[in-house]
């Protein structure tokens, strides 16, 4: 089961932690009917709601495992604290899950990452904040995602984030592979990760959108 939950209110504002956990909470019975494992995604930019890290912190011991996705917008200046911090809260509530933090990169091209989600950190500038990060320690590290059809060069990737450290998604389940080498990413080491929550909101079992 994959529950979206909104992370900004109708008129854009962004939504406190107790209407958060309040729609979580509605899917459910009861607290002791949350299964295992419930995938949670956000909608919206979720590092600019200051009460995200909050809500991953209180909903972990229900066993969730979260998926945080950001386009690393230019304009938060807090992105960089904001990420560590959940950075450090998957790996201090979320161990052996595959909770984990989503990179949308869309391409290793700047113009065409700055063509599809506007102004947004280089991956020069992610590279070197994500230097000073602990590494996420579960099953899931910190995920590279990247459009089908859009180029990815695997030795630039190798040279700004580690395959140690960070995995490879692509939103759509086949690439082109004129544009898109699976060789050379898994000869650069990448492990490819699969995301539960797939672009189309389809699901395995079923997903609910707030």
């Amino acid at each position: 089961m994959t529950i979206c939950l909104n992370t900004v209110d109708e008129a854009g504002k962004h939504r406190k932690l107790a209407d958060m956990k309040q729609d979580f909470f509605s899917h459910f019975p009861s607290l002791e009917d949350i299964p295992h494992g419930v995938k949670v995604c956000f909608k919206g930019e979720p590092t600019a709601n200051k009460a995200l890290n909050l809500f991953l912190i209180q909903l972990a011991p229900y066993g969730i495992e979260p998926e945080v996705r950001t386009i690393l917008p230019r304009g938060d200046e807090n992105l960089w604290l904001c990420l560590n911090d959940i950075v450090n809260t998957v790996n201090e509530d979320y161990a052996g899950t595959r909770a984990t933090l989503i990179l949308d990169l869309v391409s290793t091209s700047e113009k065409m990452r700055r063509n599809a989600h506007g102004a947004v950190r280089t991956l020069a500038e992610t590279s070197k904040a994500f230097a000073q990060f602990p590494a996420v320690r579960n099953d899931g590290k910190v995920v590279l995602s990247f459009r089908d059809g859009y180029p990815v060069d695997a030795g630039k990737l190798r040279q700004l984030f580690p395959p140690e450290q960070f995995a490879v998604e692509f939103t759509s389940p086949e690439p082109v592979l004129a544009l898109v080498d699976y060789s050379a990413l898994g000869q650069a080491g990448y492990f490819r990760y699969h995301s539960a929550i797939l672009e189309d909101g389809e699901e395995d079992n079923q997903v609910v959108n707030e």
